[in-house]
């Protein structure tokens, strides 16, 4: 299974090809799309709060609900460190997520809660996996993406926040 679940940087990944290269459930809602693994527990009850938001949901999954969340929230703040802030109070589960905007379309965030999260640092690219496994065959350089942190990815930069939205500082591990 792969364990690639969000890239930004040079490669031409085509549609038809995503599947192949990024693996885990994915969704679109309005302006946000993610890719999650994991588990919401408290899914349902968020998806009823949405509902009286006059969202309307295609499946029954808490991939499709996590992303109107973001959504929602996103429509109110502008600003997706802080609509993910406020994601770690209100989601109750082991997930991690990766959420692309189509307002900065060179832009990956992710966060992690519980579940394993790393960033590969390549050459004007960046991946976002489970486990340094995922990328080796990519690049040999990753940080650690902890619970409570949320990564900002651009293809040439990593920015790494806590709940505080203050920047913390990872260092860069190598592989051998």
């Amino acid at each position: 299974m792969c364990g690639i679940i969000g890239y930004i940087g040079k490669k031409n990944i085509k549609k038809n090809d995503i599947s192949n290269f990024i693996c885990a459930n994915s969704n679109k809602v309005g302006k946000i799309t993610i890719v999650h693994n994991g588990s919401i527990e408290n899914y349902e009850v968020l998806r009823d709060i949405l509902k009286q938001s006059g969202y309307k949901f295609n499946s029954n999954t808490d991939t499709e609900v996590v992303c109107a969340l973001i959504d929602k929230l996103y429509s109110e703040k502008n600003n997706l460190v802080h609509v993910l802030e406020q994601c770690y109070n209100l989601l109750r589960g082991d997930y991690a997520l990766s959420i692309k905007c189509d307002d900065d379309l060179k832009t990956i965030y992710a966060i992690t809660n519980t579940n394993p999260l790393i960033v590969g640092i390549g050459d004007n690219e960046n991946y976002v996996a489970y486990d340094v496994s995922d990328v080796i065959k990519h690049t040999n350089r990753y940080v650690l993406i902890e619970s409570n942190e949320i990564a900002k990815i651009k293809s040439n930069q990593v920015t790494v926040y806590n709940r505080k939205d203050n920047i913390v500082y990872k260092e860069v591990q190598t592989i051998n």
